[in-house]
């Protein structure tokens, strides 16, 4: 992996092919959503984010990322959904408070 791809987050395709082999693995599918990301195709990193969410109900990681997503495709209800269910989750994530109350003050 170059130092590029270390910075960015990014995973190897072996990396990816390894923990896709569980489709309910939430890891795998959040690792598949950050090179989508980091190629600026964040509509395709949706559909990654919200299996991963859906994976394992009480994951933070995976529904907070996942309202990150939404923000950042301009889809505040599904966005403001997601922040609500990391708090159900955990109500002290201090970041999905704040993106939540960013999102209702826009």
């Amino acid at each position: 992996m170059t130092a590029a791809a270390l910075l960015l987050g990014l995973v190897t395709a072996e990396r990816i092919a390894e923990l896709t082999l569980s489709r309910r693995n939430t890891a795998a599918l959040l690792a598949k959503a950050q090179p989508l990301v980091a190629r600026n195709r964040i509509a395709d990193a949706i559909p990654e984010a919200r299996a991963a969410a859906e994976a394992d109900p009480q994951n933070v990681q995976a529904r907070y990322v996942l309202g990150k997503l939404y923000t950042d495709t301009n889809q505040p209800s599904p966005a403001i959904k997601a922040f609500n269910e990391v708090l159900q989750i955990n109500p002290r994530v201090a970041l999905a408070q704040v993106e939540l109350a960013e999102l209702y003050l826009a």
